[in-house]
């Protein structure tokens, strides 16, 4: 599957509202790029366990629906028929909790459909097309922080998604994609109001450390030892984002 123009799902939702309320460029790509990258350097995307929340805080169900937006672009990536349609319920679960009409949610349907038809460029398009429509819903109930928050969630994800993948199969050329500049940058950006949240401030706590293997020098060749590093900063950090 060639994935080189548009955003999958959950990408457009939360960059749209990104660029409206922050002015930051280019903040969703990082983990359409890297999966894709992961395909070409034909490196399996790895699926975390994902369990539902049961909170109804609209802040953490915010985070969960980020996670969750993000392990269902791996399932897209991967072409996971077994896998989706568990979290693409969450997606639906965590939506509906942040008040998107019925009318919106059962666009999910259609998704589904293509899915089990093996249509994934469909599966695509469609999933641009909902999240679009839920980014109209969520910019008109005003729930920016909610947005920005499921966005904090989608950037944590996709680097611990990407750094366990490159160390369960580990190539000079996956490896690359453990470099990600744009991370550090979009975290302190964020609103100062937003960086008293407690689990903002444990990731701005860890950006140093983050910030020490994602922005090596251009020159430097990225090991294993980097991936692992990565996964023990991130692992403990999105179950704080997980947690009820």
């Amino acid at each position: 599957m060639n994935r080189t123009k548009g955003l999958p799902i959950a990408t457009i939702i939360l960059y749209a509202i990104f660029i409206t309320f922050t002015c930051l460029s280019c903040s969703g790509y990082y983990s359409d790029e890297n999966f894709a990258g992961l395909i070409k350097a034909k490196v399996p995307i790895y699926l975390p366990e994902l369990e539902p929340t049961t909170s109804t805080q609209d802040y953490k169900v915010a985070f969960n629906f980020g996670i969750a937006a993000c392990d269902t672009l791996a399932c897209i990536y991967n072409q996971d028929q077994t896998a989706m349609p568990r979290y693409i319920g969450m997606v639906y679960d965590y939506a509906k909790k942040l008040g998107m009409p019925e009318t919106v949610l059962r666009e999910l349907g259609g998704i589904t459909a293509a899915m089990n038809q093996g249509d994934w460029e469909k599966v695509f398009k469609l999933s641009d097309d909902f999240t679009n429509k839920v980014a109209e819903e969520l910019e008109k109930a005003g729930k920016k922080d909610e947005a920005l928050l499921a966005m904090v969630a989608w950037h944590l994800e996709g680097l611990y998604i990407t750094a366990k993948s490159v160390n369960n199969r580990f190539s000079p050329e996956s490896a690359i994609l453990l470099r990600n500049a744009d991370f550090v940058k979009y975290m302190e950006a964020l609103s100062v109001s937003l960086q008293t949240n407690k689990e903002v401030k444990a990731i701005m706590a860890a950006l140093p450390k983050i910030n020490q293997i994602i922005n090596r020098p251009k020159n430097y060749t990225y090991t294993q030892t980097d991936a692992k590093e990565l996964i023990s900063i991130c692992e403990p950090l999105r179950k704080t984002l997980l947690s009820d």
